[in-house]
């Protein structure tokens, strides 16, 4: 204890300094505590690369960009949020040129780059070609074969590859069930054991699976992957593209959010 007491009275530049040192730290980390928490949100796919046809016979980009838009009609206060692409736009191709980046890898750099908190990429879901029939509206529709195996519904992706994925995975529990909580129901064809699919469902009731899709693993926060509905059924494309489901699944989303940032240690 005298040595302790000898070594603060010799040295009370460096105890000062410590103090200083000390002081700035818990400055800081008010500083980020109260920084707006900020979610990145990526409208998959884009006009160069549209994904799935629809039952309709559109791609996959337009109705991925069409939630987008009323996500940015929405009021997030107190989140700030930010989109890798604006809806309706393709990427800059000079952005892309300069970065070294394809447009996919393109994604969860711009997360990464941001500082976002949260990753949620929006998509509207395809099913293997065995599982669809042409219709005359140059659409696909599901077939009656996969309606014996599968329901139609939406799916979530996480991946244990991120360096959040306990958090990932926290989350989209949280997104599956308010999503149950509109009507919606999982679907589990991504797990079904053909070319293409065989994906991990690590909580079948809540239709959430395990995979190494880019955007999930290489961005550095909580991520996910949400594909909505399935194009090939026009009679719940129907349901998920009108104005009313879109305000309440946006809303639920919010809930969803605001409960995993209060229950983040």
């Amino acid at each position: 204890m005298k040595y302790f007491k000898s070594q603060v009275h010799r040295t009370p530049f460096k105890w000062l300094l410590g103090a200083v040192f000390c002081l700035l730290a818990t400055f800081q980390s008010v500083s980020w505590a109260q920084s707006p928490f900020k979610v990145m949100f990526d409208p998959g796919h884009s006009y160069l690369k549209p994904g799935g046809v629809s039952c309709r016979g559109d791609n996959e980009t337009q109705y991925n960009d069409q939630v987008v838009k009323w996500i940015l009609r929405a009021n997030w206060s107190p989140f700030e949020i930010d989109v890798t692409r604006e809806p309706g736009q393709n990427f800059n191709p000079e952005e892309l040129k300069r970065s070294g980046l394809d447009e996919l890898r393109f994604r969860p750099h711009l997360a990464n780059e941001s500082g976002a908190n949260l990753f949620i990429s929006i998509h509207h879901d395809s099913v293997q070609k065995v599982y669809l029939t042409k219709n005359p509206t140059k659409g696909f529709d599901l077939n009656s074969q996969f309606f014996s195996r599968h329901r139609s519904g939406f799916s979530i992706f996480v991946s244990t590859v991120n360096p959040k994925y306990q958090d990932s995975l926290r989350f989209a529990q949280l997104v599956a069930r308010r999503l149950i909580g509109l009507g919606r129901v999982p679907s589990t064809h991504h797990h079904e054991d053909i070319p293409n699919e065989g994906y991990q469902l690590v909580v079948p009731e809540l239709g959430i699976y395990n995979s190494k899709l880019l955007v999930l693993r290489e961005t550095k926060m909580p991520a996910i992957l949400i594909e909505l509905g399935l194009l090939g059924d026009c009679q719940d494309l129907a349901t998920i593209t009108t104005p009313e489901f879109q305000r309440r699944w946006i809303e639920a989303l919010k809930g969803a959010i605001q409960e995993f940032v209060a229950t983040s240690k």
